[in-house]
Protein backbone atom coordinates (compact mmCIF):
# COMPACT_ATOMS: atom_id res chain seq x y z
CA UNK A 1 0.00 0.00 0.00
CA UNK A 2 1.65 2.95 -0.99
CA UNK A 3 -0.98 5.31 0.41
CA UNK A 4 -3.05 5.51 3.27
CA UNK A 5 -7.12 5.74 2.39
CA UNK A 6 -9.47 5.46 4.92
CA UNK A 7 -9.62 6.69 8.46
CA UNK A 8 -6.65 7.25 10.55
CA UNK A 9 -6.18 6.73 14.37
CA UNK A 10 -3.52 8.18 16.07
CA UNK A 11 -2.12 6.83 19.29
CA UNK A 12 0.70 9.07 21.18
CA UNK A 13 2.62 7.54 23.96
CA UNK A 14 3.74 9.54 26.86
CA UNK A 15 6.36 6.93 28.16
CA UNK A 16 9.49 7.56 26.29
CA UNK A 17 12.84 6.52 27.29
CA UNK A 18 13.79 10.66 27.65
CA UNK A 19 12.77 14.28 26.19
CA UNK A 20 14.95 13.90 23.12
CA UNK A 21 13.27 11.14 22.09
CA UNK A 22 9.80 12.48 23.11
CA UNK A 23 10.33 15.84 21.24
CA UNK A 24 11.08 13.62 18.41
CA UNK A 25 7.90 11.77 18.66
CA UNK A 26 5.58 15.15 18.86
CA UNK A 27 7.29 16.31 15.43
CA UNK A 28 6.09 13.34 13.68
CA UNK A 29 3.03 13.77 15.57
CA UNK A 30 2.68 17.52 14.17
CA UNK A 31 2.97 16.58 10.86
CA UNK A 32 0.81 13.99 10.19
CA UNK A 33 -1.88 16.18 11.84
CA UNK A 34 -0.82 18.97 9.86
CA UNK A 35 -1.25 16.60 6.49
CA UNK A 36 -4.67 15.41 7.41
CA UNK A 37 -6.18 18.79 8.91
CA UNK A 38 -5.42 20.87 5.58
CA UNK A 39 -7.24 18.68 2.95
CA UNK A 40 -10.20 20.53 2.36
CA UNK A 41 -12.35 17.49 2.37
CA UNK A 42 -13.55 17.05 5.69
CA UNK A 43 -11.58 13.90 6.34
CA UNK A 44 -10.96 13.62 10.52
CA UNK A 45 -8.39 11.64 12.43
CA UNK A 46 -8.93 10.26 16.14
CA UNK A 47 -6.07 11.01 18.91
CA UNK A 48 -5.77 9.46 21.51
CA UNK A 49 -3.03 10.15 23.93
CA UNK A 50 -2.16 8.45 27.35
CA UNK A 51 -0.99 11.56 29.09
CA UNK A 52 -3.07 12.26 32.09
CA UNK A 53 -4.19 15.41 30.94
CA UNK A 54 -5.84 13.71 27.67
CA UNK A 55 -8.72 12.40 28.97
CA UNK A 56 -11.05 11.56 26.04
CA UNK A 57 -10.09 10.95 22.42
CA UNK A 58 -9.24 14.60 20.10
CA UNK A 59 -11.52 14.05 16.87
CA UNK A 60 -10.07 16.66 14.18
CA UNK A 61 -11.67 17.16 11.11
CA UNK A 62 -10.52 19.20 8.19
CA UNK A 63 -13.56 21.76 8.59
CA UNK A 64 -13.09 25.42 9.15
CA UNK A 65 -16.29 25.26 11.11
CA UNK A 66 -14.68 23.14 13.38
CA UNK A 67 -12.65 24.01 17.20
CA UNK A 68 -9.19 22.40 15.97
CA UNK A 69 -8.52 23.29 12.07
CA UNK A 70 -6.24 26.54 13.02
CA UNK A 71 -5.47 24.78 16.31
CA UNK A 72 -2.79 22.18 15.63
CA UNK A 73 0.29 24.14 17.91
CA UNK A 74 -2.32 24.13 20.55
CA UNK A 75 -2.23 20.26 21.21
CA UNK A 76 1.15 20.37 20.59
CA UNK A 77 1.93 22.54 23.02
CA UNK A 78 0.26 20.59 25.36
CA UNK A 79 2.05 17.85 25.19
CA UNK A 80 5.20 17.82 28.18
CA UNK A 81 7.46 14.96 28.75
CA UNK A 82 7.74 14.47 32.35
CA UNK A 83 10.01 11.11 33.87
CA UNK A 84 7.18 11.01 36.87
CA UNK A 85 4.16 10.96 34.51
CA UNK A 86 1.99 8.14 35.32
CA UNK A 87 0.51 6.53 31.80
CA UNK A 88 -0.98 3.88 30.97
CA UNK A 89 -0.17 1.16 28.75
CA UNK A 90 -0.03 2.49 25.00
CA UNK A 91 -1.26 -1.18 23.78
CA UNK A 92 -3.90 -1.28 26.83
CA UNK A 93 -5.22 2.06 25.08
CA UNK A 94 -5.53 0.20 22.00
CA UNK A 95 -7.37 -2.39 22.95
CA UNK A 96 -9.72 -0.63 25.03
CA UNK A 97 -10.45 1.66 22.22
CA UNK A 98 -10.93 -0.75 19.58
CA UNK A 99 -13.07 -3.15 21.58
CA UNK A 100 -15.38 -0.01 22.55
CA UNK A 101 -18.76 0.12 21.36
CA UNK A 102 -18.27 2.90 18.88
CA UNK A 103 -15.46 2.22 17.25
CA UNK A 104 -16.53 -1.12 17.00
CA UNK A 105 -19.86 -0.24 15.05
CA UNK A 106 -17.54 1.76 12.63
CA UNK A 107 -15.58 -1.07 11.56
CA UNK A 108 -18.61 -3.66 11.01
CA UNK A 109 -19.06 -1.28 8.47
CA UNK A 110 -15.94 -2.10 7.03
CA UNK A 111 -14.19 1.31 6.93
CA UNK A 112 -10.66 0.78 6.51
CA UNK A 113 -8.96 2.20 9.19
CA UNK A 114 -4.96 2.53 9.90
CA UNK A 115 -3.67 2.60 13.17
CA UNK A 116 -0.50 5.09 13.51
CA UNK A 117 1.39 4.31 17.08
CA UNK A 118 4.30 7.18 17.86
CA UNK A 119 6.29 5.48 20.52
CA UNK A 120 9.75 4.27 21.29
CA UNK A 121 8.43 1.09 23.20
CA UNK A 122 9.48 2.00 26.48
CA UNK A 123 6.44 0.28 28.14
CA UNK A 124 5.57 -0.47 32.03
CA UNK A 125 5.55 -4.06 33.14
CA UNK A 126 2.24 -5.72 32.01
CA UNK A 127 1.42 -9.30 31.50
CA UNK A 128 1.96 -11.39 28.36
CA UNK A 129 -2.77 -11.57 28.28
CA UNK A 130 -2.42 -8.10 27.01
CA UNK A 131 0.10 -9.57 24.44
CA UNK A 132 -2.80 -11.63 22.97
CA UNK A 133 -5.31 -8.96 23.38
CA UNK A 134 -3.22 -7.28 20.70
CA UNK A 135 -2.80 -9.90 18.59
CA UNK A 136 -6.91 -11.02 18.68
CA UNK A 137 -7.51 -7.19 18.08
CA UNK A 138 -5.86 -6.82 14.85
CA UNK A 139 -7.15 -10.11 14.10
CA UNK A 140 -10.31 -9.69 14.47
CA UNK A 141 -10.49 -5.86 13.05
CA UNK A 142 -8.00 -6.21 10.12
CA UNK A 143 -6.14 -3.54 11.10
CA UNK A 144 -3.44 -1.77 9.01
CA UNK A 145 -0.70 -1.03 12.28
CA UNK A 146 2.09 1.63 11.50
CA UNK A 147 4.84 1.79 14.11
CA UNK A 148 7.06 5.29 14.24
CA UNK A 149 9.78 5.64 16.94
CA UNK A 150 11.36 1.69 16.93
CA UNK A 151 12.45 -0.39 14.06
CA UNK A 152 12.93 -4.29 13.92
CA UNK A 153 16.31 -5.55 14.43
CA UNK A 154 17.74 -2.13 15.80
CA UNK A 155 20.58 -3.07 18.03
CA UNK A 156 20.00 0.34 19.82
CA UNK A 157 16.86 -0.39 20.37
CA UNK A 158 17.25 -1.70 23.95
CA UNK A 159 13.51 -2.92 24.13
CA UNK A 160 12.42 -5.16 26.91
CA UNK A 161 10.74 -8.63 26.58
CA UNK A 162 7.45 -7.70 26.32
CA UNK A 163 7.97 -4.86 23.77
CA UNK A 164 10.09 -7.47 21.40
CA UNK A 165 6.60 -9.35 21.97
CA UNK A 166 4.35 -6.74 20.73
CA UNK A 167 6.99 -5.54 17.97
CA UNK A 168 6.99 -8.85 16.25
CA UNK A 169 3.19 -8.61 15.69
CA UNK A 170 3.84 -5.88 13.01
CA UNK A 171 5.20 -6.05 10.04
CA UNK A 172 8.71 -5.34 9.66
CA UNK A 173 7.55 -2.73 6.52
CA UNK A 174 5.38 -1.03 8.67
CA UNK A 175 7.74 -0.36 11.80
CA UNK A 176 10.34 2.98 11.03
CA UNK A 177 13.02 3.77 13.80
CA UNK A 178 12.72 7.87 14.85
CA UNK A 179 15.70 8.81 12.05
CA UNK A 180 13.69 6.67 9.33
CA UNK A 181 10.45 8.22 10.28
CA UNK A 182 11.59 11.26 9.71
CA UNK A 183 12.52 10.60 6.57
CA UNK A 184 9.26 8.90 5.58
CA UNK A 185 7.30 12.21 6.97
CA UNK A 186 9.38 14.60 5.52
CA UNK A 187 6.38 14.93 2.91
CA UNK A 188 4.46 16.58 5.26
CA UNK A 189 7.46 19.40 6.52
CA UNK A 190 5.79 22.65 6.28
CA UNK A 191 7.02 25.13 3.84
CA UNK A 192 8.27 28.78 4.50
CA UNK A 193 5.83 30.95 5.41
CA UNK A 194 6.16 34.56 3.23
CA UNK A 195 3.83 37.36 2.91
CA UNK A 196 3.34 37.70 -1.36
CA UNK A 197 1.73 40.55 -2.82
CA UNK A 198 1.43 42.38 0.17
CA UNK A 199 -0.90 44.80 -0.39
CA UNK A 200 -4.26 43.97 -2.54
CA UNK A 201 -7.67 46.16 -2.32
CA UNK A 202 -11.17 44.15 -2.05
CA UNK A 203 -13.75 46.04 -4.26
CA UNK A 204 -16.94 45.71 -2.97
CA UNK A 205 -18.24 48.48 -5.59
CA UNK A 206 -16.73 50.96 -7.10
CA UNK A 207 -17.30 53.83 -4.05
CA UNK A 208 -16.29 50.55 -1.68
CA UNK A 209 -13.10 49.70 -0.89
CA UNK A 210 -11.41 47.82 1.83
CA UNK A 211 -7.41 47.50 1.59
CA UNK A 212 -6.10 44.42 2.85
CA UNK A 213 -2.35 43.50 3.43
CA UNK A 214 0.08 40.38 3.93
CA UNK A 215 -1.97 37.53 2.96
CA UNK A 216 0.04 34.44 4.11
CA UNK A 217 0.61 31.72 1.45
CA UNK A 218 -0.15 28.48 3.83
CA UNK A 219 1.06 24.92 3.21
CA UNK A 220 0.63 23.11 0.16
CA UNK A 221 -0.42 19.71 0.74
CA UNK A 222 -2.67 16.54 -0.98
CA UNK A 223 -4.29 14.33 0.89
CA UNK A 224 -1.70 11.50 0.76
CA UNK A 225 0.54 9.78 3.39
CA UNK A 226 3.33 7.94 1.31
CA UNK A 227 4.49 5.36 3.25
CA UNK A 228 7.40 4.57 0.48
CA UNK A 229 11.03 5.67 0.95
CA UNK A 230 11.55 9.14 -1.29
CA UNK A 231 14.14 8.33 -3.81
CA UNK A 232 16.82 11.41 -3.31
CA UNK A 233 18.30 11.67 -7.44
CA UNK A 234 14.08 11.79 -8.49
CA UNK A 235 13.91 14.85 -6.00
CA UNK A 236 15.89 17.03 -8.36
CA UNK A 237 14.03 16.23 -11.52
CA UNK A 238 11.42 19.11 -12.48
CA UNK A 239 8.31 17.88 -13.36
CA UNK A 240 5.71 19.28 -16.50
CA UNK A 241 2.33 18.44 -16.31
CA UNK A 242 0.86 17.76 -19.72
CA UNK A 243 -3.07 17.31 -21.02
CA UNK A 244 -3.23 15.43 -23.98
CA UNK A 245 -7.14 15.18 -25.60
CA UNK A 246 -8.66 12.40 -27.56
CA UNK A 247 -11.92 12.34 -29.80
CA UNK A 248 -14.35 9.31 -30.04
CA UNK A 249 -11.91 7.51 -32.14
CA UNK A 250 -9.38 7.68 -29.24
CA UNK A 251 -7.30 10.07 -31.70
CA UNK A 252 -5.42 12.69 -30.30
CA UNK A 253 -6.60 16.20 -31.19
CA UNK A 254 -3.86 19.08 -31.55
CA UNK A 255 -3.58 22.02 -29.16
CA UNK A 256 -4.77 24.36 -31.84
CA UNK A 257 -8.32 22.64 -32.35
CA UNK A 258 -8.80 22.80 -28.90
CA UNK A 259 -10.87 26.42 -27.20
CA UNK A 260 -10.96 27.11 -23.56
CA UNK A 261 -15.05 28.09 -23.26
CA UNK A 262 -17.86 28.47 -20.96
CA UNK A 263 -20.41 26.55 -21.35
CA UNK A 264 -24.56 28.10 -22.11
CA UNK A 265 -26.48 24.83 -21.23
CA UNK A 266 -25.07 22.61 -24.01
CA UNK A 267 -23.18 24.77 -25.96
CA UNK A 268 -19.70 25.86 -25.29
CA UNK A 269 -18.70 30.01 -26.03
CA UNK A 270 -15.06 30.40 -26.37
CA UNK A 271 -12.90 33.10 -23.67
CA UNK A 272 -12.36 36.17 -25.41
CA UNK A 273 -11.62 39.70 -24.19
CA UNK A 274 -14.98 40.81 -23.54
CA UNK A 275 -15.26 37.84 -20.72
CA UNK A 276 -12.66 40.36 -18.77
CA UNK A 277 -14.40 43.56 -19.76
CA UNK A 278 -17.89 41.72 -18.28
CA UNK A 279 -16.14 41.28 -15.00
CA UNK A 280 -14.61 44.42 -14.81
CA UNK A 281 -11.00 42.68 -14.33
CA UNK A 282 -8.18 44.32 -16.94
CA UNK A 283 -4.94 42.03 -17.51
CA UNK A 284 -1.90 43.23 -15.58
CA UNK A 285 -3.89 44.79 -12.74
CA UNK A 286 -3.52 43.01 -9.08
CA UNK A 287 -7.44 43.08 -7.75
CA UNK A 288 -10.12 41.22 -5.76
CA UNK A 289 -13.13 42.07 -6.43
CA UNK A 290 -16.38 40.79 -4.68
CA UNK A 291 -19.06 38.70 -6.96
CA UNK A 292 -21.50 37.67 -3.59
CA UNK A 293 -22.37 37.11 -0.56
CA UNK A 294 -23.60 33.69 0.10
CA UNK A 295 -24.93 31.86 3.03
CA UNK A 296 -21.60 29.55 5.27
CA UNK A 297 -24.11 26.67 4.92
CA UNK A 298 -24.25 26.43 1.53
CA UNK A 299 -20.59 26.38 0.28
CA UNK A 300 -18.87 23.14 0.79
CA UNK A 301 -15.43 22.50 1.81
CA UNK A 302 -14.77 19.69 -0.75
CA UNK A 303 -15.09 22.12 -3.76
CA UNK A 304 -12.03 24.57 -2.50
CA UNK A 305 -8.51 24.05 -2.90
CA UNK A 306 -5.52 24.63 -0.77
CA UNK A 307 -3.23 26.69 -0.51
CA UNK A 308 -5.18 29.15 1.86
CA UNK A 309 -4.50 32.66 2.17
CA UNK A 310 -4.94 34.95 5.09
CA UNK A 311 -6.02 38.93 4.30
CA UNK A 312 -5.55 41.18 7.18
CA UNK A 313 -6.66 44.94 6.83
CA UNK A 314 -4.10 47.52 5.96
CA UNK A 315 -4.34 50.09 8.64
CA UNK A 316 -2.38 52.45 7.18
CA UNK A 317 -5.65 54.32 6.21
CA UNK A 318 -7.74 54.61 9.20
CA UNK A 319 -11.32 54.82 7.73
CA UNK A 320 -11.19 52.22 5.33
CA UNK A 321 -9.55 50.06 8.27
CA UNK A 322 -13.02 50.52 10.12
CA UNK A 323 -14.75 50.12 7.44
CA UNK A 324 -13.03 46.75 7.11
CA UNK A 325 -13.79 45.77 10.26
CA UNK A 326 -17.50 46.59 10.32
CA UNK A 327 -17.57 44.69 6.80
CA UNK A 328 -16.12 41.05 8.68
CA UNK A 329 -18.17 41.74 11.73
CA UNK A 330 -21.07 41.88 9.73
CA UNK A 331 -20.47 38.77 7.76
CA UNK A 332 -19.29 37.21 10.68
CA UNK A 333 -23.08 38.21 12.55
CA UNK A 334 -25.00 37.13 9.52
CA UNK A 335 -23.06 33.65 8.96
CA UNK A 336 -22.41 34.32 5.71
CA UNK A 337 -18.63 34.33 3.25
CA UNK A 338 -17.98 36.22 0.43
CA UNK A 339 -17.24 35.18 -2.85
CA UNK A 340 -14.88 37.08 -5.36
CA UNK A 341 -12.80 36.97 -8.74
CA UNK A 342 -9.20 37.55 -7.74
CA UNK A 343 -6.16 38.73 -10.64
CA UNK A 344 -2.73 38.16 -8.46
CA UNK A 345 -0.42 38.89 -12.11
CA UNK A 346 -0.78 39.81 -15.85
CA UNK A 347 -0.28 36.51 -16.71
CA UNK A 348 -2.68 34.67 -14.28
CA UNK A 349 -6.55 34.19 -15.28
CA UNK A 350 -9.09 35.29 -13.10
CA UNK A 351 -9.47 33.07 -10.32
CA UNK A 352 -13.26 32.21 -7.82
CA UNK A 353 -12.03 32.83 -4.40
CA UNK A 354 -13.89 32.00 -1.23
CA UNK A 355 -13.27 34.29 1.83
CA UNK A 356 -14.50 32.95 5.58
CA UNK A 357 -14.55 36.18 8.06
CA UNK A 358 -13.08 35.01 11.27
CA UNK A 359 -10.59 37.02 14.20
CA UNK A 360 -6.97 35.99 14.69
CA UNK A 361 -6.76 33.74 17.77
CA UNK A 362 -3.31 35.52 18.43
CA UNK A 363 -3.59 38.86 17.25
CA UNK A 364 -7.62 39.11 18.22
CA UNK A 365 -7.55 41.04 14.72
CA UNK A 366 -10.42 40.54 12.11
CA UNK A 367 -9.02 37.97 9.25
CA UNK A 368 -10.43 36.74 5.99
CA UNK A 369 -9.43 33.20 5.43
CA UNK A 370 -9.74 32.62 1.92
CA UNK A 371 -9.80 29.49 -0.31
CA UNK A 372 -9.45 28.78 -4.12
CA UNK A 373 -12.24 27.09 -5.94
CA UNK A 374 -11.74 23.91 -8.00
CA UNK A 375 -13.67 25.25 -11.14
CA UNK A 376 -10.84 26.47 -13.36
CA UNK A 377 -11.48 28.20 -16.27
CA UNK A 378 -11.19 25.43 -18.88
CA UNK A 379 -13.53 22.74 -19.88
CA UNK A 380 -12.80 19.52 -21.58
CA UNK A 381 -14.76 19.89 -25.61
CA UNK A 382 -16.71 16.38 -25.97
CA UNK A 383 -17.57 17.71 -29.61
CA UNK A 384 -14.91 19.50 -31.64
CA UNK A 385 -16.39 21.64 -34.32
CA UNK A 386 -15.46 21.48 -37.71
CA UNK A 387 -13.00 23.15 -39.78
CA UNK A 388 -15.70 25.51 -41.10
CA UNK A 389 -17.45 26.17 -37.79
CA UNK A 390 -13.95 26.99 -35.48
CA UNK A 391 -14.70 30.70 -34.75
CA UNK A 392 -11.45 31.95 -33.05
CA UNK A 393 -13.01 35.10 -31.47
CA UNK A 394 -16.79 35.73 -30.88
CA UNK A 395 -18.17 39.74 -32.45
CA UNK A 396 -20.99 41.63 -29.75
CA UNK A 397 -23.26 40.43 -31.88
CA UNK A 398 -22.70 37.01 -31.44
CA UNK A 399 -22.41 37.41 -27.65
CA UNK A 400 -25.56 39.58 -27.70
CA UNK A 401 -27.42 36.69 -29.32
CA UNK A 402 -26.26 34.20 -27.11
CA UNK A 403 -27.55 36.08 -24.15
CA UNK A 404 -30.81 37.17 -25.83
CA UNK A 405 -31.91 33.14 -26.68
CA UNK A 406 -30.79 32.95 -22.66
CA UNK A 407 -32.84 35.81 -21.40
CA UNK A 408 -35.65 34.26 -23.28
CA UNK A 409 -35.71 31.11 -21.89
CA UNK A 410 -36.17 32.78 -18.57
CA UNK A 411 -32.76 32.07 -17.64
CA UNK A 412 -30.46 35.43 -16.79
CA UNK A 413 -27.44 35.50 -18.80
CA UNK A 414 -25.98 37.99 -15.72
CA UNK A 415 -26.72 35.02 -13.16
CA UNK A 416 -23.94 33.03 -12.18
CA UNK A 417 -26.31 30.33 -11.21
CA UNK A 418 -26.69 29.56 -14.88
CA UNK A 419 -22.83 29.68 -15.31
CA UNK A 420 -21.17 26.26 -15.93
CA UNK A 421 -19.19 24.09 -13.10
CA UNK A 422 -16.56 23.54 -15.47
CA UNK A 423 -13.75 21.34 -13.65
CA UNK A 424 -10.94 18.95 -15.20
CA UNK A 425 -11.02 16.56 -12.44
CA UNK A 426 -13.22 13.58 -13.49
CA UNK A 427 -13.92 12.95 -9.38
CA UNK A 428 -15.62 16.33 -9.59
CA UNK A 429 -17.73 15.72 -12.34
CA UNK A 430 -19.23 12.71 -11.41
CA UNK A 431 -19.98 14.57 -8.09
CA UNK A 432 -21.67 17.21 -9.89
CA UNK A 433 -23.41 14.73 -12.24
CA UNK A 434 -24.41 12.71 -9.46
CA UNK A 435 -26.09 16.30 -7.37
CA UNK A 436 -27.99 17.24 -10.78
CA UNK A 437 -29.28 13.22 -10.51
CA UNK A 438 -30.52 13.49 -7.19
CA UNK A 439 -32.11 17.03 -8.09
CA UNK A 440 -33.71 15.80 -10.79
CA UNK A 441 -35.24 12.73 -9.69
CA UNK A 442 -38.36 11.99 -10.77
CA UNK A 443 -39.66 10.39 -7.41
CA UNK A 444 -38.26 13.24 -5.00
CA UNK A 445 -38.46 16.49 -7.34
CA UNK A 446 -41.44 17.72 -8.26
CA UNK A 447 -40.89 19.09 -12.30
CA UNK A 448 -44.70 20.82 -12.46
CA UNK A 449 -42.57 23.93 -12.26
CA UNK A 450 -40.52 23.20 -15.09
CA UNK A 451 -43.07 22.37 -17.10
CA UNK A 452 -44.37 25.76 -16.79
CA UNK A 453 -41.38 27.32 -17.39
CA UNK A 454 -41.31 24.68 -20.96
CA UNK A 455 -44.86 25.93 -22.02
CA UNK A 456 -44.00 29.48 -23.31
CA UNK A 457 -46.72 31.52 -24.94
CA UNK A 458 -47.00 32.19 -28.37
CA UNK A 459 -45.53 34.88 -28.62
CA UNK A 460 -42.24 33.73 -26.50
CA UNK A 461 -41.87 30.88 -28.68
CA UNK A 462 -42.24 32.09 -32.19
CA UNK A 463 -39.40 34.82 -31.18
CA UNK A 464 -37.02 32.04 -29.99
CA UNK A 465 -37.70 29.95 -32.87
CA UNK A 466 -36.60 33.21 -34.80
CA UNK A 467 -32.90 33.23 -33.03
CA UNK A 468 -32.68 29.62 -32.86
CA UNK A 469 -32.62 30.14 -36.78
CA UNK A 470 -29.96 32.90 -35.93
CA UNK A 471 -27.78 30.38 -33.76
CA UNK A 472 -28.23 26.93 -36.59
CA UNK A 473 -27.49 29.44 -39.27
CA UNK A 474 -24.31 31.12 -37.37
CA UNK A 475 -23.31 27.81 -35.43
CA UNK A 476 -25.02 24.19 -37.20
CA UNK A 477 -26.91 22.25 -35.46
CA UNK A 478 -25.83 20.51 -32.23
CA UNK A 479 -26.60 16.82 -32.30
Amino acid sequence: MSYLEGSIVIFFDGLFKDKFSFDKGKNILEKIIINKMMTINKDNISLYINIPCFKDAITLTADITKEHFFNIKKIIKQLVYSRNIECNDIFVKIIETFTSREISTRLRKKENINVLIISDLSLQPGSNSRIDDFELCISKFLLNIYLFGVEINNQSNNLSPISISYLKLISPDRCFSFDKSLEHVKYFVTSTVKPLNAKINFIIDEDYIVPLIGYVNQVKIQDKFNINKTIGQDNDKKLKRTYVYKNDKDEEIESDCIIDAYQYGNQLVPFNFFDQLYHSMEPGIKSLKLLKFAPISDIDLSFLESPVYHYFLDKSNSDLANRGEKLIEAMIGNNVVAIGSRILSKNSKPKLVVMFPGICKDSSEPILITFISIFKESINLIDIPSENKIIESLTTNDISLMDSYIDTMMLESHNNRYKPEHTPDPFYQSKLSTIIEKVTDEISYDKSYIKEILNLDKDTTEKCKYIEKKLFDCYGYLE
